[in-house]
């Protein structure tokens, strides 16, 4: 059961998050006009609305609407399955009872008559597709508040208080927020799985195995794979002794690839077959040797930190005007400076390793910002505390809109 106090804090992400939706449907989103990319227009009253959708969102709803047979017919999303099985119980609710106007039936009518693979979209139709993509948000809004949750209950472990509610919310406060929260993508967990691994590390005890259990499970929502190396640094740095626990992160995976194969069906990855992620650097190395493969990683590495510093430029602006306020010689040498150094590396290495990288996954980097964040401002005076926090949601909003 809930306290009072973390029920307050539920409510006050979901009010957040339906404050962020409001705000991206009156201004389209930044990636519109850039590949895979468009928008739907509608008038309500005064307000004209516009409600983005990205290319690879029909293809979500579709495995909701015929999961768990999906997969056969098109198994570009075979290794994302957590996403569609939560949706699936929500979209039986939301089919029974949900009606759409004459006017979104006609326009779901016409873009399904241009997806690919037409194959796999006999038997949908437009009241099917738009429930299964109603459940998916609603699943998009409450993985966010999980993660928030995780964010704040980890805040509260170091020491942070009061502060952690608009920490949390502040570092959720994002433009890849805002762009995909309305939408069906699994982009929500690049919220979820970093804000579940920073509350496992703000915690003084190793992980349970329910925990490693529960994050094994999370990775079939998206494959971060640079949990690995955190959650056994976790271990190592509590006892030695429990490191079999870690085979508990691998279980889900495992049981899951093991079914397809059992089934007589192929396991496929997309990105690895189309994009070659995860194995580029192999076929660089085959292709092309040691000493021509060596630029090409520091050109990948270069790549990484540049997405970075692009997307959390308004976030090391506000650092670094709060870096002279306090003595922060004692912040990286305090006792989380390996987690930084182990959370950083550890995501470093994992997508030099999968190569095709997009410039907003490199959000996944925000639990380092939110510790370093937290330690400042926690060592602030009260009311500056105040101006501070209210000062990062301006200079965030500002700059959004």
């Amino acid at each position: 059961m809930f306290s009072d106090k973390r029920a307050k804090h539920l409510i006050a992400i979901f009010v957040f998050l339906l404050l962020i939706a409001f705000f991206s449907l009156l201004q389209p989103t930044s990636l519109v006009g850039k590949d895979c990319w468009w928008y739907e227009s509608y008038t309500v009253g005064r307000l004209k609305l516009t409600y983005p959708i990205n290319c690879d969102s029909p293809e979500f709803a579709r495995l909701v609407v015929k999961f768990p047979y999906s997969y056969g017919q098109n198994p570009i999303r075979m290794n994302r399955p957590l996403y569609p099985a939560l949706a699936a119980p929500v979209y039986q609710l939301i089919r029974s009872w949900l009606k759409l106007p004459p006017k979104i039936v006609a326009q779901i009518t016409s873009q399904l008559a241009l997806v690919s693979h037409q194959s796999a979209w006999q038997g949908i139709v437009p009241q099917d597709l738009a429930s299964a993509w109603l459940s998916l948000v609603i699943i998009n809004f409450i993985l966010v508040a999980l993660a928030g949750y995780w964010l704040i209950q980890a805040g509260q472990t170091a020491g942070w208080g009061q502060l952690s509610l608009p920490l949390s919310l502040l570092m959720l406060f994002s433009i890849r927020l805002k762009d995909y929260l309305l939408l069906p993508h699994t982009t929500m967990f690049d919220f979820l799985i970093p804000a579940y691994l920073f509350n496992l590390a703000m915690s003084p005890k190793a992980p349970s195995f329910k925990a490693v259990l529960l994050t094994g499970i999370l990775l079939l929502g998206k494959p971060l794979y640079f949990t690995i190396p955190i959650i056994i640094w976790l271990f190592w740095r509590q006892s030695k002794q429990s490191l079999f626990k870690i085979l508990a992160l691998f279980l889900p995976t495992i049981l899951y690839i093991g079914s397809f194969y059992y089934l007589g069906i192929p396991y496929y990855s997309h990105e690895s077959a189309v994009y070659r992620e995860g194995v580029w650097l192999l076929d660089s190395l085959r292709q092309s040797g040691y000493w021509r493969t060596l630029p090409l990683v520091l050109v990948q590495i270069a790549k990484l930190l540049g997405y970075a510093l692009i997307i959390f430029k308004i976030e090391l602006l506000f650092l670094l005007s709060l870096w002279g306020l306090v003595r922060p010689a004692k912040l990286l040498l305090g006792k989380n400076r390996m987690f930084i150094g182990v959370y950083f590396f550890s995501w470093l290495g994992f997508f030099v390793l999968v190569g095709y990288v997009e410039q907003g996954i490199t959000y996944t980097l925000f639990p380092i910002l939110l510790l370093v964040f937290g330690q400042l401002i926690n060592r602030l005076p009260a009311k500056v505390q105040n101006w501070a926090l209210v000062a990062g949601f301006m200079i965030k909003g500002i700059l959004w809109f």
